[in-house]
């Protein structure tokens, strides 16, 4: 009787597990958000200011340009 009760539980247990691990592997992934304002040097924002980021690992290049409040 109590090897039956233990064997009813260990699949949802063993589920639980893969879940909990998958989530954690999701969370490893290789993402980010680079976030700012382009300004010059007196402060003031450029509107419309064109900006490109690398990764040297992989060379991959990722160009955006900033709205008129330079975001």
């Amino acid at each position: 009787m109590i090897a039956a009760m233990k064997n009813q539980w260990a699949l949802p247990a063993y589920s639980l597990c893969l879940v909990g691990a998958a989530t954690l592997l999701y969370a490893q992934g290789e993402r980010g958000t680079i976030t700012g304002t382009v300004s010059d040097s007196t402060g003031a924002v450029i509107a419309e200011a064109n900006a490109a980021v690398r990764n040297v690992a992989t060379n991959v290049t990722q160009r955006t340009q900033s709205n008129s409040s330079g975001l």
